[in-house]
């Protein structure tokens, strides 16, 4: 450590060269989310108050730490995530965190369910509940600490406010304050991938106009906070998307990957979908529901005909998604029609 011209503490850096292209084109990127998030990026995620910032954020850390989706991207690999949280306490976060997690099929007494719960994060998830601040320029030994004790693949910052004590809107203080978290995220030398939750502008974020394109000039601050990231996810009210029908959208940026915005459900557990695969949800949900009401059997036909206008698709999809909902479920039957052959009975045999 040597001393600067403006006499304060200045840290050895160690400059790498490259004298070859062939590491560079022949390494495969290392997602931790396919497609999405690469290992070391930072990733910024930004929106007004309330619009679901940190349950979107901890969606993504339970995706990461039990292997499965987040919304339409695969997690292949299990990762230890830190959720460095400056506004709830346990009790607040152990619930919303359930919501993330695989319910249990039947009703458990309340040690039973804590074990069920902790069993599919298997300490794969850790989550700070103090202190409730912590300056990254004063604070920085104890968090390369913390980040070194628990060596995590993936942290969270929820928020970025909460990580300093300078002007937003002034680029050079808020640069420096991204590369010290950028900094601090390491292991063993390697840079860790890290998400900062931040705040968008009070007026902007929410689309009334299905057509409208926002972009990320909305993060509240100075442009050296979007210029800084490798990844931007900017969550917004929707009164448009898929259908008319999607309630959120996912306004995104990336350096490294092609990304288009993505239309959002988000049911009244604050878990979000693609507005896709929640339209096929319902589809199904109302083809259980045709089974039930028939109370025995019905015409395969009547139900794709119900289901097609219902919904307003082709009844060649509705066609092929009831083959693969017959496929997992075995309780529905079907067999020939007796006074038509080429027709299909169907019933849920309970």
């Amino acid at each position: 450590m040597s001393k600067s011209t403006d006499g304060s503490d200045e840290k050895d850096v160690e400059f790498k060269i490259v004298r070859s292209l062939y590491i560079g084109l022949t390494k495969p990127p290392d997602f931790l989310v396919e497609g999405l998030i690469e290992l070391g990026d930072q990733v910024l995620l930004y929106g007004q108050p309330k619009v679901g910032k940190t349950f979107l954020a901890i969606q993504l850390a339970c995706a990461l730490a039990t292997g499965r989706p987040f919304l339409k991207w695969e997690v292949k690999q299990r990762r230890k995530v830190l959720y460095i949280n400056f506004e709830m306490g346990e009790r607040v976060f152990a619930r919303r965190i359930s919501k993330f997690l695989i319910q249990p099929k039947e009703e458990l007494s309340e040690p039973d369910l804590v074990s069920h719960f902790d069993e599919q994060i298997k300490d794969h998830l850790l989550f700070s509940v103090s202190p409730r601040s912590a300056n990254i320029s004063s604070q920085k030994k104890a968090l390369a600490k913390l980040i070194a004790e628990h060596s995590p693949d993936f942290i969270v910052f929820d928020t970025l406010a909460k990580l300093h004590g300078v002007d937003e809107k002034e680029n050079n203080a808020i640069q420096h304050v991204l590369t010290e978290v950028r900094n601090v995220c390491q292991k063993e030398g390697d840079p860790i991938a890290h998400m900062i939750v931040h705040h968008a502008r009070k007026t902007a974020m929410n689309i009334t106009d299905s057509a409208q394109n926002l972009t990320a000039a909305e993060i509240r601050g100075g442009s050296a906070i979007r210029g800084e990231a490798d990844v931007i996810l900017g969550l917004a009210s929707s009164a448009g998307g898929a259908g008319g029908g999607a309630k959120m959208k996912l306004i995104m940026e990336a350096r490294n990957v092609s990304l288009e915005d993505l239309d959002l459900e988000v049911g009244d557990e604050r878990i979000f979908r693609p507005a896709e695969e929640q339209s096929r949800q319902a589809i199904k949900n109302d083809f259980y529901e045709n089974l039930r009401a028939a109370a025995g059997e019905i015409r395969k036909s009547d139900v794709i005909r119900i289901l097609a206008k219902n919904h307003g698709i082709e009844t060649d999809t509705v066609a092929k998604d009831i083959g693969k909902w017959m496929k997992e479920d075995k309780q529905i039957k079907q067999k020939k029609c007796p006074k038509d052959k080429r027709a299909r009975m169907i019933w849920l045999d309970k």
